[in-house]
């Protein structure tokens, strides 16, 4: 992320975006085949973010941010259930977030 927003030319920005996009959508499938259930959720929300970005536009910023520290957190926490309390406290701040500066 902090590669992407710093591309000045256009290209550069998109190619790093659609790099996001398919990370994003990797930690998705891996964490699905896996059934880490919560990282499977993040990484898809990320990935659906992504034709969205905007990268003038510092609220996204902090959006994709968000999306990076809860996935640190669950992977940090080992968590795979997304119905857990520790699950559920990390999705209400996700979507605070979205929410906020979307």
């Amino acid at each position: 992320w902090e590669d992407i927003k710093s591309k000045d030319d256009p290209k550069a920005f998109q190619k790093g975006i659609d790099n996001l996009y398919n990370h994003a959508h990797n930690a998705k499938d891996i964490a699905e085949t896996y059934h880490y259930d919560l990282m499977a959720f993040f990484s898809r929300s990320l990935r659906d973010f992504c034709s969205k970005i905007d990268v003038n536009n510092k609220a996204h910023h902090i959006i994709v941010k968000a999306h990076m520290d809860v996935m640190a957190v669950t992977y940090k926490n080992n968590l795979k259930d997304q119905s857990s309390a520790a699950a559920e406290e990390l999705k209400s701040v996700l979507e605070k977030a979205i929410k906020k500066y979307s």
